[in-house]
Order: C-alpha cells, then sequence, then structure tokens
C-alpha cells in the first residue's frame, strides 16, 4: 500500500538508490544511514519509490531521479511501496556515535604453552631416515632474499638435504 514520507531539510537524506528506467528496474531504496532523516523516517532497504516531490517515477532514469533528490532543499517529499516483507535493517540507538571499546574477556594462554618456544630450520620430510636438514642463509630475514647469491645457496642447501652429493652440481 502506497504511502507517503516527508523527510525534512536540507540534505543529506540519508538513503541510496538503485534502478531506473536506463537499468530495467524500478527505483527503489538499497541503503539506509543508521541515525538519517531516511532511519528517523522510518524508511527501509526495498522501499519502492513511486514519486518523488509529487513527479512519478514511471519512466524515470536514474540519474533523473538522483537530479529530483538532489532538487529538494527545504524537505524531500516520497511516495513511497513496501512489500509485505520488511528488509533487515540494523537497529538505530539513540546515538549512533557511541560506541562501547571495552574488550571482550579473553582466554588467557602465557606464551610458550601453545608455540614453539623458539624458531626452528625446517626438516625435510617426514619418511626420510635420517632427517636431512634443508640449509638457508636467508632464515629469518627478508633483507636480500632474492639475490642471486641467496637464490644459490637456498638452491644448493636443499639439494644438499634432499639428494647426497648435490655439493658436486
Amino acid at each position: 500500500m502506497p504511502q507517503n514520507v516527508v523527510l525534512p531539510g536540507p540534505a543529506p537524506w540519508g538513503f541510496r538508490l538503485t534502478g531506473g528506467i536506463d537499468f530495467n528496474q524500478p527505483l527503489v531504496i538499497s541503503r539506509i544511514t543508521p541515525g538519517s532523516k531516511s532511519s528517523i523516517a522510518n524508511l527501509c532497504p526495498g522501499d519502492m519509490i513511486l514519486a518523488i516531490d509529487g513527479y512519478s517515477t514511471d519512466g524515470m532514469t536514474h540519474a533523473e531521479a538522483q537530479d529530483r533528490i538532489k532538487a529538494a532543499t527545504d524537505q524531500l517529499c516520497l511516495k513511497i511501496d513496501r512489500a509485505e516483507t520488511r528488509m533487515w535493517s540494523p537497529q538505530v540507538c539513540d546515538d549512533p556515535y557511541k560506541i562501547n571499546l571495552e574488550a571482550e574477556p579473553q582466554e588467557f594462554k602465557p606464551i610458550g604453552t601453545a608455540h614453539n618456544r623458539r624458531a626452528q630450520p625446517f626438516v625435510a620430510g617426514a619418511n626420510i631416515g635420517d632427517k636431512k636438514q634443508v640449509v638457508s642463509s636467508s632464515y629469518n630475514t627478508p633483507i636480500g632474499l632474492y639475490s642471486s647469491g641467496n637464490i644459490k645457496d637456498a638452491f644448493h642447501g636443499q639439494m644438499r638435504g634432499l639428494i647426497p652429493n648435490a655439493d658436486q652440481m
């Protein structure tokens, strides 16, 4: 059932608009800013706009609708049609700028109970009987990570850990 909504001016009105004849869709409110004039007037996402300041939106492009809304200075009169079921919108508190910054309680775990106490080098393959170590000169530092010497050292170190005679390559 269509209803008229009057928003007191001036802008901002606090809603986003989608659709228009150029999109082959009706003009619909897609978002309401919490605490805005639209929110106070109980506009909802999904409300279809039938008229803007008395001008029917049938055949109106998205840009024309935006221009009509921008032209409103003292007040904005919208004729809307709301579907039977309202779309969800967030609850608006009295003061939208009042936010609870208190931290939530967290489980206390002393350092070292759930993680390694010190960094350890990577050991190649759990199935290799003697667990050869992969050697890398860039361990724990990103400086020079992609230099040609560093790449060569890393390659030889990894090959030495996987192939017994890789030093002769």
